[in-house]
């Protein structure tokens, strides 16, 4: 089954990027011109929009949302920077519960080749 947009919570990503020690204005809607902390910007090189959740630095290429920055910066799986997400936001793991496919015991999913899936 394809992963889609849906099925990945979204979290705030003002506050991840401030739990990183990013100088953040408050957010105002659409997209907003900032510092590229992950290079050491002196000039405003990169975007960032609440509305998308989304950051993208047109110098160093550095982008993501939330769980993309927490598994750049603490170098963790996307599940467990989905758990560090809602650590850092105070909040819970949103259910993707779209989501099929069958699962182990430990709650990875299991991989079957297409021609033994019925």
């Amino acid at each position: 089954m394809r992963t889609t947009n849906s099925d990945i919570p979204k979290f705030p990503i003002w506050p991840v990027l401030e739990f990183f020690g990013w100088d953040l204005p408050a957010p105002r809607g659409g997209w907003q011109s900032i510092k590229c902390e992950k290079h050491g910007d002196k000039h405003n090189s990169a975007s960032i929009s609440e509305e998308a959740q989304f950051i993208f630095c047109h110098a160093c290429d550095f982008k993501g949302d939330a769980i993309d920055i927490v598994t750049i910066y603490e170098g963790v799986s996307f599940n467990e920077a989905k758990l560090r997400c809602a650590e850092i936001t105070g909040g819970e793991v949103p259910s993707t519960s779209g989501r099929g496919g069958a699962r182990d015991r430990r709650g990875a999913r299991s991989y079957k080749p297409p021609r033994l899936r019925r």
